[in-house]
């Protein structure tokens, strides 16, 4: 019996279809394969920037903090004077206070004067021995160096007496498992160090030795897992040293979504089969269109785009696969955006850190100064904080700090910036809102805290607003810090502004007088005693008179010129704090009311506030060592 036309077509209908399944089935699989490796190689490339940016910072900070310590005069009188002991007690004094492993001072000539940490004075490596010869000559540096088997973050730079190097102070920071493990808890992904192929650090304990392909990434077994390994060299290191950064990510973990769509696919594809024998033209019509979309979608996913979700408009398998495959684009942007997080996010509070603040500090500010409204910064301290901790415990503390961040949320209108910005310290960033509207905010934040904690906890505020003699970031962060120490000075648990701050008139930006204090040459000095008998004419000269007292006698008692000279300073900016006292509590001619008394009081602590801000100036606030 001639079989009909309706039989012939479905018949010719089924096998190139059957054929075509059989090519999309391969090609499923060819493409979940190069999908796995082309998503890992790209996801691996962003951690892998985002390591050796880590990295790269962690140099710089390092850099400058040896800086910084370099510019000590106490650091730069012990190396002129050779005392190797002298200089080895300095060293080791630094060492602890600083994020470093290992610190070191050498002489002109590169003979150790004195180190702390594990670094071997007999014999240095050449990159470390280049680097400390070129600080030597002058030139600071920072560069990843090989000593004693292990990799270090080193800078180097010189100690100078007149302009001229007299020596030079190394800071070694270890680049090995711990910072893997920090590297490795930031990004999620594992992180191994090599030197010249061998493995001198990582958060796998990896101990064979690898073969690093440069120009693409590879496939490394340790143990019984396969990693998808990608090269990255170290910044600042020499290529001669063949220091790399190499990131893993376990293939099954990445293959794990893409083998997933993979089976669908293929399920999905027999089925149509079995469907297309009664209804070959019309499902395979049915069938291109959602298959288009969802090609297209994993293109823009493939090359690190994020489309939005596909309409689902059928019932069957292909919407499934469309929901899916929805989901599953949705779960990795979602892990991505985490990774990411965890660099701008308080783990403990879950609010934004003092990184991420600063970042939005300068942006906010000149968006105020620019479009000319109104900005207010609240800084928020919690009043004796170790105490409750040592009367609680750490986890109560930890506790609390959690709950205040909460009512921080609560209370702060949807357009303000919360952060943790210290230890204890909330910062609150307030666009469009007044002192005064600031006030009621945390007058409510005081009723919603009462009965919150396990134990009395206080807390103290200081707000300031930009205005037009405060046009900075670092401008705006002092002077809210200024009425902040105002209210902690004048019995904590209380709000104070800055504008009540005595002495803050709309023309006075505090970060000025913190950036003038950055030079501390004689001249600079003296003009800012000037500045403070400007403002008191009763005690004019008193600051000198008491800078030259105080140098005569420090010189009659044996000191070195070094000290004595640091006395005169000191003197000369004992009353620095004055700026920050109204002109009607400094001239008023009769006796001070106990207010009044009060707020005189305080000028010590802007001073010492103003002063600390000058690292420069270190050396004149009070410290615990005896004077040399």
């Amino acid at each position: 019996m001639p079989r009909s036309l309706r039989s012939q077509v479905q018949a010719l209908s089924v096998l190139p279809i059957l054929g075509l399944a059989g090519v999309a089935i391969c090609a499923s699989i060819a493409l979940t394969r190069f999908q796995v490796d082309d998503q890992a190689g790209n996801n691996l490339q962003k951690v892998s920037k985002l390591l050796a940016v880590a990295t790269k910072e962690k140099g710089q900070a390092l850099d400058a903090q040896t800086r910084l310590l370099a510019d000590l005069p106490t650091l730069r009188t012990a190396v002129d004077s050779k005392d190797a002991p002298t200089v080895t007690d300095r060293v080791s004094y630094y060492l602890k206070r600083i994020q470093a492993d290992a610190l070191m001072v050498t002489d002109t000539d590169g003979h150790v004067l004195g180190k702390a940490g594990p670094v071997n004075s007999m014999h240095l490596e050449p990159a470390l021995r280049a680097l400390v010869s070129n600080a030597a000559e002058g030139k600071s540096g920072i560069q990843i160096v090989s000593q004693g088997g292990q990799l270090y973050s080193a800078a180097s730079t010189p100690i100078l007496s007149n302009s001229y190097p007299i020596g030079t102070l190394t800071a070694l920071s270890l680049v090995g498992n711990d910072l893997a493990l920090d590297l490795k808890r930031a990004s999620s992904a594992d992180v191994i160090f090599l030197s010249d192929g061998k493995v001198v650090g990582g958060s796998l304990p990896v101990k064979q030795v690898v073969n690093v392909d440069e120009n693409s990434n590879w496939h490394l077994d340790v143990g019984r897992t396969t990693y998808v390994a990608l090269a990255t060299w170290l910044p600042g290191s020499d290529p001669k040293q063949r220091a790399y950064l190499i990131t893993l990510r376990s293939y099954d973990e990445l293959a794990g979504p893409y083998r997933s769509f993979s089976t669908i696919f293929t399920v999905l594809i027999l089925l149509s089969l079995v469907v297309a024998a009664a209804l070959s033209g019309a499902f395979a019509t049915g069938l291109a269109k959602p298959l288009e979309g969802l090609v297209r979608t994993a293109q823009k996913v493939r090359d690190g785009e994020w489309p939005g979700p596909m309409d689902v408009e059928r019932e069957d398998e292909i919407g499934l696969l469309q929901s899916v495959f929805n989901d599953m684009t949705a779960a990795l942007k979602k892990s991505q955006e985490r990774i990411l997080s965890l660099v701008d996010m308080d783990p403990l509070t879950e609010l934004d850190n003092h990184r991420r603040f600063k970042e939005r500090l300068d942006q906010e500010v000149f968006r105020a100064c620019m479009s000319s409204k109104p900005l207010v910064l609240a800084l928020v301290d919690l009043n004796k904080f170790a105490d409750y901790n040592a009367e609680h415990g750490h986890a109560v503390g930890d506790e609390a700090l959690t709950t205040m961040g909460k009512l921080l949320s609560e209370v702060a209108p949807d357009i303000a910036f919360l952060a943790r910005y210290g230890g204890e310290e909330f910062a609150m960033l307030l666009p469009l809102n007044t002192l005064e509207s600031v006030e009621a905010i945390f007058g409510r934040l005081r009723e919603l805290a009462d009965g919150k904690f396990k134990g009395p906890l206080t807390f103290s505020i200081g707000i300031a607003d930009v205005k037009p003699g405060i046009t900075t970031g670092a401008g705006l962060l002092l002077s809210a810090e200024m009425a902040l120490s105002r209210a902690k000075h004048l019995g904590r648990d209380r709000i104070c502004r800055f504008d009540a701050v005595p002495g803050a008139s709309s023309a006075d930006d505090p970060f000025q007088l913190q950036k003038y204090l950055q030079d501390t040459t004689l001249s600079t000095i003296q003009t800012l005693a000037g500045a403070v008998d400007a403002k008191d004419p009763y005690t004019q000269g008193h600051p000198v008179r008491v800078a030259e007292y105080a140098a005569d006698l420090a010189r009659f008692m044996g000191y070195k010129p070094d000290y004595v000279d640091l006395v005169y300073k000191t003197g000369t900016l004992h009353d620095v704090g004055k700026i920050g006292v109204p002109d009607s509590i400094l001239s008023k001619p009769s006796r001070l009311e106990p207010e009044e008394q009060a707020i005189m009081e305080t000028h010590s602590v802007l001073g010492e506030l103003i002063v600390r801000k000058a690292p420069q100036l270190e050396e004149m606030l009070p410290r615990s060592p005896s004077p040399p």
